[in-house]
């Protein structure tokens, strides 16, 4: 009757499409180490989605220097990561604060904006119920039900 946690997200992560992306996310855990110190204290990861890893550099003379070694950087990272998620790098001289621009270049309070926007469908609302609704804990069902109206939302906003 009931579905364990495991089974759960991992329907979850299959139906919304992201095991890759959540695979490439590691990439933030592994750079440091990765790519060395010198590196590691001018540029870093910022955002993965797609295969594309965007990394923010502290200038643009670092951000010429990796779009240089960019095929040696995926060879490495992908390497680190066991799979090769990493197809694609794209640089931007910014200050380093992890996670902060998404591939549009927008800061993240920009696409969360953005994101409280857009409606969603009642059949997508439906699908996210029947998902979720095996799952016993209620605060967990919750939180598992934003995380799939952001998902929703996220990829609704990409169509734009």
């Amino acid at each position: 009757m009931f579905k364990s946690i495991k089974i759960t997200l991992t329907d979850l992560i299959r139906n919304m499409g992201i095991k890759n992306e959540i695979a490439g996310n590691r990439v933030f855990a592994v750079w440091d180490e990765a790519v060395g110190d010198v590196i590691a204290k001018n540029a870093q990861p910022q955002f993965f989605k797609k295969g594309i890893l965007l990394i923010g550099t502290t200038n643009s003379v670092w951000a010429q220097e990796l779009s240089l070694m960019s095929q040696q950087l995926i060879k490495t990272l992908n390497e680190r990561l066991g799979k090769d998620l990493i197809k694609e790098i794209k640089l931007r001289a910014t200050a380093i604060e992890k996670g902060a621009f998404n591939l549009n270049g927008e800061t993240k309070k920009e696409a969360v904006e953005e994101m409280e926007d857009i409606e969603l469908e009642p059949e997508d609302l439906r699908e996210i119920e029947v998902t979720v609704e095996g799952i016993k804990d209620v605060e967990l069902r919750e939180e598992i039900k934003k995380l799939m109206v952001a998902d929703k939302k996220r990829k609704r906003q990409t169509l734009r």
